[in-house]
């Protein structure tokens, strides 16, 4: 009962999100989502460029990509959010790509104090946490003017390690 009452308080939030001015989900998000969907279905490997792409620039767009984990919806998938989440961040964390530590950073503000779900909050904050103890200055410096910087979990590390 408990999960059934958080899933329709989450499904509702996700309803909610995509209507907020400023947060509308682009039609090639929402293509970029469905060809990442796809590839992952159908067990081939993602690209970084389509890894890249998959990452939200706003609520309205990750409401749309956390929306795979939700039964029903057109793009629905067991692991499908878990794993690519997951794989953007280990790529940032393992170095390969340069590009995946800032989009990385992005990804992990989707975990703040209002969209807090234990879901996939703890894997973003552990991957953030990561990040941050590889190299501070880079992380004060990737996150320097970035708007997201002001949201409440990247904000929380801006102060705690004094970046300016």
């Amino acid at each position: 009962m408990r999960t059934l009452f958080i899933n329709l308080l989450l499904i509702i939030f996700l309803i909610n999100c995509t209507n907020v001015k400023g947060q509308a989900v682009t039609s090639e998000y929402r293509e970029e989502l469905k060809k990442a969907w796809a590839l992952f279905t159908f067990n081939q490997e993602l690209t970084d460029d389509v890894l890249v792409k998959l990452v939200p620039n706003n609520y309205g767009e990750f409401a749309l990509y956390f929306n795979t984990t939700v039964i029903g919806n057109e793009f629905y998938s067991v692991d499908f959010f878990e794993k690519t989440s997951n794989q953007i961040f280990e790529k940032a964390v393992n170095d390969e790509n340069k590009m995946f530590y800032e989009i990385s950073i992005k990804l992990a503000s989707f975990s703040d104090a209002e969209y807090q779900n234990e879901l996939f909050a703890e894997d973003f904050i552990y991957y953030l946490e990561k990040l941050i103890e590889m190299n501070i200055s880079k992380f004060c410096k990737t996150v320097k003017n970035k708007e997201y910087s002001n949201i409440y979990r990247i904000k929380y590390y801006v102060e705690l390690y004094n970046c300016k």
